[in-house]
């Protein structure tokens, strides 16, 4: 009987171990919700509605005092 840490052969060859997927299950996550932060930021730099908000305003301000 094999462990969980043994790799597993089949007819498609070496399957990773159950450590191994859930690091990659993991890193994969990690990374969608990376990419997912990155893409609402990029909608929320571009949305017009926010582009005279009071936090825009106080940061043209300080730039030409």
């Amino acid at each position: 009987m094999q462990t969980n840490q043994e790799p597993m052969s089949g007819a498609g060859g070496s399957f990773p171990s159950s450590i191994s997927f859930k690091l990659i299950l993991e890193a994969t996550l990690v990374s969608s919700i990376s990419i997912r932060h990155v893409v609402v930021l990029k909608r929320r730099m571009s949305d017009p509605r926010l582009k005279n908000s009071e936090f825009d305003q106080r940061l043209r301000s300080s730039g030409t005092d």
